[in-house]
């Protein structure tokens, strides 16, 4: 479920934040990935995954200006039982988020981070943080 190996298996097992990646170089040789939560180290030599995924449940928020978190604005919400889905444009991305526990007015500011690893479809690789939220193994 959290280490897909494509992008298809991906979404049809659930909801699924799917988004393409930046990759660079560091000096010491280690490889990084851009997301729209942040830099992410790659715990592995793998280079040839293009895209990241995070399931929706598996996104933090915290409040504005949060360290370590990057920051999104809230533009939907909608309830779902006890879930609340919402939808947060972080940058040029929409994340999709679902809490059961907090609530967010649309408009809010919020940072977003990692309650756990990211996975590079194709390869379903975990990755080391490096950036703005919290990756955990």
């Amino acid at each position: 479920y959290d280490n897909p190996p494509t992008e298809y298996v991906a979404t049809v097992m659930g909801a699924a934040n799917v988004w393409p990646v930046t990759k660079s170089s560091a000096a010491d040789g280690t490889l990084h990935v851009e997301t729209p939560l942040g830099a992410f180290r790659l715990s592995t030599a793998a280079t040839d995954a293009a895209k990241v995924m995070v399931r929706p449940e598996r996104i933090r928020v915290a409040p504005q200006g949060s360290p370590g978190f990057a920051e999104g604005n809230v533009r939907a919400k909608t309830f779902s039982g006890s879930l609340l889905h919402f939808h947060v444009r972080c940058g040029e991305t929409l994340v999709r988020i679902v809490a059961a526990h907090t609530d967010m007015p649309i408009g809010t500011v919020a940072g977003l981070g990692l309650a756990l690893n990211l996975a590079l479809l194709d390869r379903a690789l975990a990755l080391g943080h490096q950036g703005p939220g919290h990756a955990h193994r």
